[in-house]
């Protein structure tokens, strides 16, 4: 795993080769490996991947006794360090509600990060945040000045249209409708890729449970996320507890992970008429 960098609206890492994110959604497996539990199956399953989606903590009050908490400094470096060796970068989602009692404690934990020199490290500071209203999640804001200083690619999380003014960070994400027309809105990508000039990614599409497991429809959400922005994440449900996938979520992970292989990786840089 190299160091990855903002060059323009491309990820690239440090010995210049354009990067295209292929990320899979594993809330939980920091958590896990805290717990000295087995993470090693689910990152071979995904060995398609290079990044892996992770929350550093879950309110109670929403996930029931199924929540965990923040993690120690010391188990958040070996984690990074453990599957930086399994070549995977990791998207750390810093908050993920509005408690403000753990401002300090996220901001300790992202402090410390970014002076570890990490090769690995992406942050999402705040979870879909405005998704339920101005209040539902911290304000992502309450993090700007210590992302701006990091050394790692760094993005609000914000991509509600109506509070695209509060959105700041080298890179952004986009979770696309789960409508219908889901596949489509991949194209999402275009206006996060014109409008800030950075690269974008979908970090957080439709399950396949929810999407009839319908293969060719990954494929072609895959490609198009490597068309119009710089890739996207495959996301399922049992990946929020870091568990592994049935079979037929299985075909559509492979499936989406071709569709991010068939554009050029610098595809986005081109005129969209």
């Amino acid at each position: 795993v190299l160091p990855l960098i903002v060059d323009g609206k491309l990820f690239k890492k440090s010995d210049g080769s354009i990067h295209r994110y292929k990320g899979v959604t594993g809330f939980q497996l920091l958590n896990l490996f805290e717990r000295n539990l087995d993470i090693d199956s689910f990152l071979s399953t995904f060995n398609r991947s290079n990044t892996i989606r992770i929350f550093w903590y879950t309110p109670k009050k929403e996930w029931g006794d199924k929540y965990w908490d923040l993690p120690s400094a010391e188990n958040l470096i070996k984690f990074h360090g453990y599957v930086a060796d399994k070549g995977f970068y990791i998207e750390n989602t810093c908050a993920t509600d509005n408690d403000t009692t753990k401002v300090q404690d996220i901001k300790n934990l992202i402090t410390l990060l970014n002076q570890a020199n990490l090769p690995n490290v992406l942050y999402e500071a705040v979870n879909e945040p405005y998704v339920k209203g101005p209040d539902d999640k911290l304000d992502p804001a309450i993090f700007k000045n210590l992302l701006n200083a990091s050394p790692y690619p760094y993005t609000s999380g914000v991509y509600q249209y109506e509070y695209l003014d509060k959105f700041y960070g080298k890179y952004a994400v986009d979770h696309s409708p789960r409508d219908d027309e889901w596949v489509r809105k991949c194209k999402d990508l275009e206006d996060y890729v014109g409008q800030f000039r950075v690269p974008a990614v979908q970090d957080e599409p439709i399950k396949p449970s929810d999407a009839g497991f319908n293969v060719l429809d990954y494929y072609t959400y895959g490609a198009g996320s490597g068309l119009f922005g710089s890739g996207c994440l495959f996301h399922y449900l049992a990946g929020e507890l870091g568990e592994l996938p049935a079979s037929n979520d299985l075909d559509c992970y492979n499936a989406m992970m071709d569709g991010l292989d068939i554009f050029p990786l610098d595809a986005c840089l081109g005129q969209y008429e």
